[in-house]
């Protein structure tokens, strides 16, 4: 019997930061800027673990979530390549995309996967296949890709997003070195996601019609910054949304507090010319649909509030779990090795022939004894402490629990 996980959500709301505010934010950054050289940019995002870590021991629960800071990278994330359908982030720098299969796939389209990964360079590996009229199921390397498919890839690291895309044969322009961002709201959102594109190197414009909220934000630690520009104005202004060259700006992000507000700012965004446009909502229903009106990208905090409880807990206590809701039919399973399992000293590609899955990611202790996550390779031989991340239909999960249980 595990014992139940105490999991706590700090929203990044007035509670939470205020509750931020009282962990000694300014001391850290102060000794953090030491360590990293006078003229290097120190983010509030920096700082997010190790808050979690001091509430989570203040406040007596396991694990501690910041569905802002969550938000934000999954947000920032997907608006580096706009045409994956979405991207959900595992932790570390591990990631899992969904993308849809053009007739321009010359290297994917009437290839099995086994094919199309031998054909393209550094693929990583598909482990949910969406086909029309069917339900989504784990493929393999024999199964045939079709124009329409909807594929789901586990990878590592951001850079992988752009081959993703161009392997289904997604053309999109290159994303901006230093991309000039607009950010609608001066609220606590908005100041976040402000301080990791300036971090980034990013130009940044914060427009506000609330005069507090704008003078809040020039009065806060990032609003003397040089690539920092706060308006006071009216958000439906097109003549002085026009005077600020918003049509030249790569970027333009609706974070104000109501999910109708943002929808139709980021659509005005978006008939001006801007090219990346994203929103931060509430209701993970309109996160969805989102695309279908030209939007670039939306996330549901609420959702990434849910799904970051669950990755954690799942972390820590044995059993699956819906990962993503477009896709219900496929659910995610970790299995830990032990000393004599018998799967212990496999390789991944003879472990996953025992049954109807595939493993993602392998996470493993490091030189250091850092636990870092690992995207699964056919030759990769099973270690003991290794925890495997798979991917199975949900009708499967009791053969493939029977399969590495022991």
């Amino acid at each position: 019997m595990h014992a139940l996980l105490n999991v706590g959500v700090m929203a990044a709301r007035k509670a939470g930061d205020s509750l931020i505010r009282n962990l000694n934010k300014l001391d850290q950054l102060k000794a953090k800027a030491t360590l990293k050289g006078k003229n290097d940019f120190v983010s509030d995002a920096d700082l997010i673990a190790d808050e979690e870590g001091r509430l989570s021991r203040w406040s007596g629960v396991d694990v501690a979530i910041c569905p802002h800071q969550a938000s934000i990278d999954r947000l920032t994330a997907g608006l580096k390549s706009s045409s994956l359908n979405d991207v959900l982030p595992l932790g570390g720098d591990a990631w899992i995309v969904e993308v849809e299969v053009t007739p321009d796939a010359t290297d994917m389209a009437s290839f099995s996967l086994g094919q199309a990964e031998g054909k393209i360079d550094g693929l990583p590996k598909a482990f949910t296949l969406c086909r029309k009229g069917q339900s989504a199921f784990v493929p393999n390397d024999d199964t045939v890709v079709q124009v329409g498919d909807r594929l789901v890839f586990a990878t590592i690291g951001e850079h992988t997003f752009k081959r993703i895309s161009k392997a289904a044969g997604h053309l999109e322009p290159p994303y901006p070195e230093s991309p000039r961002v607009a950010i609608f709201g001066a609220t606590a959102l908005g100041k976040q996601l402000a301080t990791e594109y300036l971090g980034e190197g990013c130009w940044v414009t914060v427009l506000d019609e609330h005069l507090e909220a704008a003078n809040e934000l020039v009065g806060s630690s990032i609003g003397s910054h040089k690539r920092l520009d706060v308006i006071h104005c009216n958000l439906g202004d097109l003549d002085l949304l026009r005077e600020i060259e918003l049509a030249e700006h790569d970027i333009a992000i609706a974070a104000l507090a109501d999910d109708h507000e943002n929808i139709a700012i980021a659509m005005r965004a978006a008939d001006i010319g801007v090219e990346r446009t994203g929103l931060v909502l509430d209701d993970s229903a309109l996160a969805r649909v989102v695309r279908r009106i030209g939007l670039t990208y939306a996330v549901s905090e609420r959702r990434v509030a849910i799904d970051a409880i669950l990755m954690q807990v799942h972390r820590r206590v044995p059993g699956h779990y819906q990962l993503m809701p477009s896709v219900p039919e496929i659910v995610a399973m970790s299995a830990t090795i032990f000393d004599g399992h018998s799967r212990l000293g496999q390789t991944i590609a003879k472990v996953e022939k025992k049954g109807s899955f595939r493993i993602a990611f392998v996470e493993r202790e490091n030189a250091e004894g850092s636990r870092v996550m690992f995207r699964s390779k056919a030759d990769m031989t099973v270690k003991i402490g290794d925890r495997l991340i798979l991917f199975v239909s949900a009708d499967d999960v009791p053969t493939v629990e029977k399969i590495l249980e022991r």
